[in-house]
C-alpha cells in the first residue's frame, strides 16, 4: 500500500470512531413519571405539571394533564413539582401550588406513579 492510502485509510478509520461515539452519548439519565392530579377530589382536566431541580441544576421536566392524567420523563432527585389548570367545574388550581414557593415535592430515583391532591382550602396554623 502507498502511503496516501494508509493516511486515508487511518482517516476514515478515525471519522468512523469519533461518528461512534457521537453517536453513543445519550445525555443524562431519565426516568418515566406518570400519575393522577386532583383539586379537592376532582381530577384537573386541563393543567401543566412542572417538575424542576431542588439542588439548584437548572433541570425541569413539564407535562401536560389531561382529564387528571399526566406522563413525562424526569431526570433523577428531590424536584420541587408545581401544578396549574383547573377542574370540569371550572375550579382553578390555586397560586400556590404553581408558584416557585410551591409546597409540593418528589424523589425521583426510578420509573414511578406519583400521585397529587391538592385542596383549594389553605390549611390555618394554629
Amino acid at each position: 500500500m502507498a502511503l496516501t492510502q494508509i493516511r486515508r485509510l487511518a482517516t476514515i478509520s478515525l471519522a468512523l470512531a469519533v461518528l461512534a461515539t457521537i453517536g453513543c452519548s445519550r445525555g443524562p439519565e431519565v426516568f418515566p413519571i406518570n400519575g393522577k392530579v386532583t383539586l379537592d377530589g376532582a381530577p384537573i382536566q386541563d393543567g401543566t405539571i412542572m417538575f424542576l431541580s431542588s439542588e439548584g441544576a437548572n433541570e425541569m421536566a413539564k407535562g401536560k394533564i389531561i382529564e387528571g392524567a399526566y406522563s413525562l420523563d424526569c431526570t433523577p432527585g428531590n424536584k420541587t413539582v408545581q401544578i396549574g389548570g383547573y377542574t370540569s367545574e371550572n375550579k382553578i388550581v390555586p397560586w400556590q401550588y404553581l408558584s416557585q414557593d410551591s409546597s409540593l415535592s418528589a424523589n425521583v430515583t426510578q420509573e414511578a406513579e406519583l400521585d397529587f391532591e391538592l385542596t383549594s382550602k389553605q390549611k390555618r396554623r394554629r
